[in-house]
């Protein structure tokens, strides 16, 4: 399964983009695992399905990763904000409270129709109204760090899930890997136990050769020494199936015995 590595580009700084990407990411691993899913059931061959998903996962994992990441970044921007927010909302307070008193004194001195008093009233609306927008900007501000709070909490819920996932699919894979050993080891043992009971077989039949071919001299008046025991020659008269002689055949299924159980070790 070819799967192009989770990389949010330098471009993508702001953080709607790299949630985009990272999203867009995940959809293409998706669809890629999906055809390589489909086209290892179509062969027979689940083993394939399983490192697909596994591949598929971890690179899942990798994009949200980024996301969280971008997050934690975005929280934290937003709680800059907010206590940037909060300190000017403090100024703005201030600055409205004096305005106001110097308004009442200009009033009470001077008058409300006053040149200084409505100038005065004046400097109260437009504090009013930069302390009024100031709020608004940190009910918004409060909204966004609220949403982000909330998504890095899913995303991480989502991150543990896929996690859970992967270790499963590995499990999965590395027990279809020691079946398919095993079942490498029970067609060499039952290959190991065919030449034995072949060679047994050839042995059986150069002992009965021999037994008749001794009865033979016997009845002639030959003497036994004159009749050689299989045993002598058996091993050269034994064919196996790759055209080796007795000797060859139990050397090399012992060392063939001896590879097995080191692979066995390994695993």
């Amino acid at each position: 399964m070819a799967v192009a590595s989770i990389k949010l580009t330098a471009s993508a700084s702001s953080y709607t983009a790299v949630m985009k990407q990272a999203n867009a990411q995940m959809r293409q691993l998706q669809q890629e695992y999906s055809l390589a899913a489909q086209k290892a059931k179509l062969m027979g061959q689940s083993h394939q399905e399983v490192g697909a998903r596994v591949q598929m996962l971890t690179e899942k994992i990798k994009a949200q990763e980024e996301k969280i990441s971008a997050n934690s970044k975005r929280v934290a921007e937003l709680t800059a904000e907010d206590k940037k927010l909060w300190q000017q909302h403090s100024e703005l307070q201030n600055k409205l409270n004096q305005t106001k008193t110097a308004y009442d004194k200009s009033a009470e001195a001077t008058g409300k129709n006053s040149k200084e008093t409505k100038a005065l009233q004046k400097e109260v609306k437009a504090a009013e109204k930069a302390l009024s927008e100031n709020e608004r900007k940190i009910q918004s501000n409060a909204d966004k760090l609220t949403k982000a709070k909330n998504q890095g909490t899913l995303f991480s819920k989502e991150l543990e899930n896929m996690k859970l996932k992967l270790k499963a699919a590995n499990k999965e894979l590395d027990s279809d890997k020691l079946k398919k050993y095993d079942d490498k080891m029970k067609a060499s043992a039952n290959s190991y136990t065919a030449v034995m009971k072949q060679a047994d077989a050839q042995m059986r039949q150069l002992q009965q050769e021999y037994s008749l071919a001794a009865q033979k001299a016997k009845l002639m008046g030959q003497s036994n020494q004159e009749v050689r025991r299989p045993g002598a020659n058996a091993h050269r008269k034994y064919q196996g199936p790759r055209g080796e002689n007795l000797r060859q055949q139990q050397a090399r299924s012992r060392a063939h015995g001896r590879r097995q159980e080191i692979g066995a070790a390994e695993l």
